[in-house]
């Protein structure tokens, strides 16, 4: 989730200096010509879409502001707070790591942050 009041700037191996950050949600505040959403929609962000990974490839959410393709975002269902929405992505991506666990295996879950302990509870 993106906290605006730290920006960090981390120079790649081999690109320019990047904002750091990739898992958000919060309100458009101005769409494009033809975008299927509207300024003032909650929506939350997928961070690798075509115009590169947010915060890796090109400036990520800890900047104040950030432009991502129309195509990148999802609208938020009424209700859904913004801190849950920043979250859909990254447990979408880790459920999906496990699309290929049978049931009652045992794995391993790496890291010991939230999305590791939702994912473990799963398995």
């Amino acid at each position: 989730m993106a906290v605006h009041d730290l920006v960090i700037r981390v120079a790649g191996e081999s690109g320019p200096a990047l904002i750091l950050g990739h898992e958000a949600a919060g309100v458009v505040a101005a769409a494009g010509p033809g975008a299927d959403v509207e300024v003032g929609a909650a929506v939350m962000v997928v961070p690798m879409g075509p115009a590169g990974w947010l915060g890796v490839e090109r400036d990520g959410v800890f900047a104040e502001r950030v432009r991502v393709p129309a195509a990148d975002v999802r609208r938020l269902p009424a209700g859904m707070s913004f801190a849950v929405g920043a979250y859909v992505e990254p447990v979408a991506a880790a459920m999906g790591a496990l699309r290929n666990v049978s049931a009652g295996a045992r794995v391993r879950i790496g890291g010991a942050g939230r999305i590791a302990e939702l994912t473990a509870r799963v398995v």
